[in-house]
């Protein structure tokens, strides 16, 4: 055993938990780690009430619970039932469905085990968790399988998949932290949103060659921009961060089959969780519990409906909703004043690439021929 005599197998996991005053036992001794404390007077002597989990304080009388500000507090199910979900989500390393934890605990529900789990996912989000530094490699991914009907691509509407991106910070060649964000859409907006959210200005973000990544340079990053090509020339520009997707990706579908999108952004919680403790596993068994993080439960309702996830709404491209994209000039070649029908200054040709990434349509400015000067066509916008 390591930690506050965390086990490692299973064999100590039961010898350290097997009745339900180990298991408050533990709680209380990682709440107070020096011994009981009276939040009101400071005393340090109490006696526990066992069957309410309470410990009273003898000099002020205050009731203070040994599951206050945890995921557990006002639970009806055993103590020891929650530390071995918790045990065993985080030590095998596919995960732990509802299904299986439903047969591995015994309860007589499918429902309670799926929530039991989905409130230990709540506890795996840290608001305080420091922002990723250094080198980090940046993509993103659309989670879902193929749709028949639609074309690839980076299509958004009438997609079911949902499009996350990942961050990997890596340190010394290795991966060391991981986030994860679902966004509405690839663009610039939302891409280099996310990278400000979760690196610290200066980091070095490593991306592959889709446009929208460029902005990183003017929001105060160093941006690594390879492009990877194609065939014989193919450069694998974001390797960790491509071993994360397909880690999780292979998760959702082995182990849990698939997930509904509107609870997707907690399987990917869990994910990060689980990749950035997986060295730590006493702090992360602390952590799923609530301990040390101020956690309390979350009520029923706002899991089931899902009521405290964000609701990602994608948003269309400009040539997939129908309306006009961004005007971009294309200059004529320069030509004396007497031969030429527009200056140098003014507009030949517009295109429309709204989302930075095609290349532009049409005749090329330096393709004039005599017969365009002497007949000018009509200003176009070509759509991409």
């Amino acid at each position: 055993m390591d930690g506050r005599g965390f086990p490692r197998t299973i064999p100590e996991f039961q010898t350290r938990f097997q009745t339900e005053e180990a298991c408050e036992a533990y709680l209380a001794e990682c709440r107070w780690p020096s011994g009981f404390v009276c939040p009101s007077c400071g005393s340090t002597k109490a006696w526990p009430i066992a069957s309410r989990r309470l410990h009273e304080c003898a000099k002020c009388h205050r009731q203070t619970s040994t599951t206050a500000g945890t995921i557990l507090h006002r639970t009806r199910t055993d103590l020891r039932l929650w530390f071995l979900a918790a045990f065993l989500m985080i030590t095998d390393k596919r995960g732990l469905s509802a299904l299986s934890l439903q047969r591995q605990i015994g309860v007589k529900r499918y429902e309670t085990a799926w929530m039991m789990l989905q409130k230990l996912r709540r506890a795996t989000v840290n608001a305080n968790r420091s922002m990723l530094q250094g080198e980090i490699e940046v993509d993103e991914t659309w989670i879902g399988g193929e749709q028949k009907g639609l074309p690839g691509g980076r299509t958004r509407v009438g997609r079911r998949a949902s499009l996350a991106v990942f961050a990997v910070e890596i340190a010394e060649g290795r991966p060391v932290r991981l986030r994860v964000k679902l966004v509405p859409d690839d663009l610039a907006v939302s891409l280099v949103g996310f990278v400000k959210e979760i690196a610290e200005p200066g980091s070095t973000i490593i991306t592959d060659g889709w446009k929208p990544y460029m902005s990183l340079t003017k929001a105060g990053f160093v941006h690594r921009r390879i492009v990877e090509g194609k065939g014989a020339g193919f450069v694998n520009s974001v390797p960790h961060a491509h071993v994360a997707m397909g880690n999780c990706k292979a998760w959702l579908i082995g182990t849990h089959k698939g997930v509904w999108p509107r609870h997707l952004a907690a399987y990917l919680d869990e994910f990060v969780f689980r990749y950035n403790r997986r060295h730590n596993l006493p702090l992360a068994f602390q952590t799923l519990l609530g301990l040390g993080v101020n956690r309390g439960p979350t009520a029923y309702e706002t899991i089931n409906g899902a009521q405290d996830l964000a609701k990602i709404i994608y948003t269309p491209s400009y040539k997939e909703a129908g309306r006009p994209g961004r005007e971009k000039p294309v200059l004529p070649p320069t030509l004396p004043e007497s031969e030429g029908l527009f200056s140098a200054s003014e507009d030949y040709r517009f295109t429309d690439d709204p989302d930075g990434a095609g290349d532009n349509t049409g005749d090329s400015a330096t393709d004039l021929t005599a017969n365009h000067i002497a007949n000018p066509p009509e200003l176009a916008v070509s759509q991409a």
